[in-house]
Order: structure tokens, then sequence, then C-alpha cells
């Protein structure tokens, strides 16, 4: 049976698509190296309005990962 896992790369790629419009800036490193990003209102703004990081064992995991990105989706449309 295969686990169904994201790389960094795919996790990266999913985070920009779940958290769109906003932009999403991330770190450059290793494969399985933790996901630090930035959040932005727009490709304009220097300021971020939300940062944080994931771990190899959060972003690898569709079935983590995803219920997240749609919590900070919610929190950052109610701001």
């Amino acid at each position: 049976m295969t686990k169904n896992r994201y790389t960094r790369e795919q996790a990266i790629d999913q985070m920009k698509l779940e958290l769109s419009p906003f932009i999403v800036g991330t770190d450059r490193a290793y494969d399985t190296d933790p996901i630090s990003y930035r959040i932005f209102a727009s490709a304009d703004d220097d300021v971020h309005i939300e940062h944080g990081e994931f771990g190899y064992k959060v972003y690898s995991k569709p079935d983590v990962l995803l219920p997240r990105l749609k919590r900070i989706k919610e929190l950052l449309n109610d701001r």
C-alpha cells in the first residue's frame, strides 16, 4: 500500500493554490527541510500579514496540510 505524500515542491504549490489570491513567499531549502513561509496581501507589499513554518510531518501529508491551509485562509479572510 503506497501512501499519498507531498514533496516539498508539491506542498509549496498546494499552498500557493489554496491561499490565492494572497501571495505566498517561501525559502529555498533541501527536500525534507521545513517550509518557512510568509503571506502577503499583494505582490507590491513589503510587509507580510502572516508567517510560519510547516515541518516535514505536516506538509508531506495532504490530510494534515490541507485543513491547516483552510484555517489560515479563513483567518486571513476575516482580517
